[in-house]
């Protein structure tokens, strides 16, 4: 049976995976920025060694899936614009997998912060 990829589960999953693939690649960048000024050529130049010739210890970050969303988030919002797309993606990616609204998720993580009578957790 094949699988239903317009599900609210398999969508949630996707996005955390697609998040995942995203923050993966951060640390390549941070080796490519060392370099020079086109990070994508770069980037792309060293998967294609990586493709070529392969040894253990190459930094390959998260792909080039993640290479192309990480830089088309990265040239439009910088790295703390890409960290809250992330952060977004991620927490829709949750609230989906299990079945729940954003706003029953955000719910929830208020049940866990705040007391009944109203107070804060921390004081």
């Amino acid at each position: 049976k094949p699988m239903d990829l317009k599900r609210m589960r398999v969508i949630g999953i996707v996005l955390i995976l697609l998040g995942i693939m995203i923050l993966s690649h951060f640390p390549m960048h941070k080796y490519v920025s060392n370099f020079g000024k086109n990070y994508l050529k770069m980037t792309f130049g060293l998967y294609l060694d990586y493709f070529k010739n392969y040894e253990e210890g190459m930094i390959v970050g998260g792909g080039i899936i993640g290479m192309l969303f990480f830089y088309l988030f990265y040239s439009l919002f910088s790295s703390v614009g890409t960290i809250v797309i992330i952060v977004f993606l991620s927490v829709v990616g949750i609230s989906f997998s299990f079945n729940k609204t954003i706003g029953e998720t955000f719910g929830f993580v208020k049940k866990i912060f705040v007391r009944k009578d109203g107070k804060d957790n921390n004081e």
